[in-house]
């Protein structure tokens, strides 16, 4: 299940948990449960505009609480049986979060800075080796950085009233980050469905609804031979088989998931994934393109007219520099849009498109879990750039 299954946007938080719960137990028993996603790709796109614009004016400030405001639509228009998710995160938590994290960062590569110059009079083998442990420690810290974000947006994932949660240690789910995919590289990636299975069924393991334990039961093996397959196939296909594989793995994964009685099952396919990465790649490509050769042209038509006409050597044309500057803006704004519309809002509603839910819980015996919620969040997941939605 993704970490992002998220909110609605009012209402659920005022109700009294239990008798939301015990009414909702009323409901006959049901052989799947309805999933949808309600959201419409205009309402995103205005929405990420005016995140990008106040963005820009507070110079990037907003962010923190413009990524609340998305996903509390995103959230909100996911509808499981009929009830849409909530999110419940704020935008001060996100920010404070950052703030403790740069209070972590900046001493730490303060430190490598300056062991960097000491390395440096010690050859160039200390260099590699120094280079290298620096490599790795920032990949482990990506890996704290993970399951720390995650832990915070199930603990703001609530659904009829009840939150979801995560246990199991940030340092533990990175330290085994870290071996699995030395593991994967050893292999020359023939380790990769091992590492993937693993990490998944860790995450798994420790994510929680109210008081209640999800658990997967996957294993590795079935996957070997579609990889293999995917893995000597992969530059003859240009990276198409990662496509067919991932679906696969997706749904071996997804089908081997459960919480008591309630199962998932997933029909995403390889063409639905390469269609929704294709769209977002080609889109991308394309604005980049034509922004840029639009604020290209007049400076050369400019550089190439004073050279043209004689005279001493051209100068930088000023007056065009508005020009270069509107264009950096537009091209932030749009891609601003371009991955909330194409990648976030395409990919959730594929998501929800795609997965099956079989069986119904039991409401009237799930209590609200008493375990503490962190105060802030993803602090470091944004610092080392790997925040997301």
């Amino acid at each position: 299940m993704p970490a992002f299954f998220g909110p609605r946007t009012g209402g659920v938080r005022d109700m009294n948990d239990q008798g939301l719960i015990a009414a909702a137990g009323a409901l006959p028993p049901r052989a799947c449960l309805p999933l949808a996603y309600a959201g419409r790709p205009g309402e995103v796109a205005r929405l990420a505009l005016a995140i990008g614009c106040l963005s820009l004016v507070t110079l990037s400030l907003y962010r923190f609480w413009g990524k609340t405001r998305l996903r509390r639509y995103l959230w909100g228009r996911v509808m499981l049986d009929g009830v849409p998710l909530e999110y419940t995160g704020r935008g001060s938590e996100l920010f404070i979060g950052f703030l403790f994290a740069l209070a972590v960062l900046i001493p730490f590569f303060a430190v490598y800075s300056a062991l960097y110059y000491f390395v440096l009079t010690q050859g160039r083998v200390a260099e590699w080796i120094f280079q290298g442990v620096y490599l790795a420690l920032i990949y482990w810290l990506v890996g704290v950085a993970l399951w720390r974000a995650r832990r915070y947006r199930l603990t703001r994932t609530m659904w009829r009233g009840i939150r979801c949660g995560q246990t199991g240690s940030a340092v533990g789910y990175a330290t085994r980050m870290f071996a699995y995919t030395a593991l994967a590289i050893a292999s020359l990636g023939l380790a990769v469905p091992l590492r993937n299975v693993l990490l998944y069924r860790y995450e798994i393991a420790h994510t929680w609804f109210g008081d209640r334990s999800f658990a997967c039961d996957a294993h590795a093996w079935p996957l070997m031979q579609r990889w293999i397959l995917a893995w000597l196939l992969l530059v003859p296909t240009l990276g198409l088989t990662w496509f067919w594989y991932k679906a696969g793995e997706t749904r071996h994964l997804v089908g081997a998931t459960a919480i008591e009685t309630v199962r998932f099952r997933s029909a995403i396919r390889g063409r639905q994934l390469l269609a929704l990465y294709s769209v977002y790649g080609l889109a991308m490509g394309a604005v980049i393109v034509v922004i840029a050769a639009a604020v290209a042209l007049p400076f050369v038509g400019a550089i190439m007219e004073a050279a043209t006409g004689g005279g001493p050597p051209p100068q930088p044309p000023l007056h065009l520099v508005p020009i270069l500057v509107g264009g950096a803006l537009l091209l932030f704004l749009v891609l601003s849009i371009l991955p909330a519309v194409l990648l976030v809002h395409r990919g959730l509603a594929l998501i929800c498109r795609t997965l099956t839910i079989e069986g119904a819980p039991d409401y009237a015996a799930i209590a609200q879990s008493e375990r503490t919620t962190p105060g802030f969040g993803e602090g470091l997941a944004d610092a080392l750039g790997a925040g997301g939605i």
